[in-house]
C-alpha cells in the first residue's frame, strides 16, 4: 500500500474514532440530563407533599383556635359551634391523608413532625368537643373553662400546637433547601 491510502485510511479510522466518542458523550449528557430531570420531579413532589400537609394543619390549627376563642364570647352559639366541630371533622380527614403523603416522601424525622404537629391540635380538639356536648347537655360554659386547670391546659395546648407547627415547618424548609435530605 502507498502513504496515500494509509493516510485515507488513518483519516476514515479518525473519523470513526471521533464518531464514536461524540455519539459516547451525547449518551452521557443525555443520562445527566436525565438523573437531573428525574431530582427535579423527586423534589417537586416532595414539596408538593409539604405544602398539602403544612396547608391542611394550618387550616385544622386555625378551625380549633377559632372554636376555642368562641367559646369565650358572650354571644356563643351552640349550633354554630357544633357546625364548626364537624368543619373540624372534616380538616382532621384532609391532615390524615396529607400525613400519609408526608409519610411516603419522607424522611422519617419531617414526617413525624407533622404527626406531632397534628397530634397537638388533635388534644385541643378533643377539649373542644367534649366542652360544647357538655354545654349541648346543659352544663354551664363558663364554669367549664373558667376552671384554672381548664385555662392552664388550653394555654399550654395552644403553645405545644404553635411550637410543634413551627418545627414542622421548620423540618420541610431545612429538607427543602438542603442539598441532602436529612433524617434518613
Amino acid at each position: 500500500m502507498d502513504s496515500t491510502t494509509l493516510l485515507g485510511l488513518a483519516g476514515i479510522g479518525g473519523t470513526l474514532v471521533g464518531a464514536f466518542l461524540g455519539a459516547w458523550g451525547a449518551v452521557g449528557a443525555a443520562r445527566v440530563t436525565s438523573r437531573g430531570q428525574a431530582d427535579l420531579e423527586e423534589q417537586k413532589t416532595r414539596r408538593e407533599a409539604y405544602y398539602t400537609c403544612a396547608t391542611s394543619l394550618l387550616a385544622y390549627q386555625d378551625a380549633a383556635a377559632a372554636i376555642q376563642e368562641s367559646i369565650g364570647e358572650a354571644a356563643f352559639d351552640l349550633a354554630k359551634a357544633q357546625a364548626a366541630l364537624k368543619r373540624l371533622d372534616h380538616l382532621r380527614g384532609s391532615v390524615a391523608r396529607a400525613l400519609g403523603a408526608v409519610y411516603a416522601e419522607g424522611p422519617y424525622t419531617l414526617a413525624r413532625s407533622a404527626e406531632l404537629a397534628a397530634a397537638s391540635v388533635d388534644k385541643l380538639a378533643g377539649w373542644l368537643r367534649e366542652i360544647v356536648s357538655l354545654v349541648a347537655d346543659g352544663r354551664d360554659r363558663f364554669e367549664l373553662t373558667g376552671k384554672e386547670s381548664e385555662v392552664r391546659f388550653v394555654v399550654n395546648t395552644s403553645s405545644e400546637m404553635r411550637g410543634r407547627m413551627d418545627a414542622f415547618a421548620e423540618e420541610c424548609r431545612k429538607n427543602l433547601h438542603s442539598g441532602k435530605r436529612s433524617g434518613l
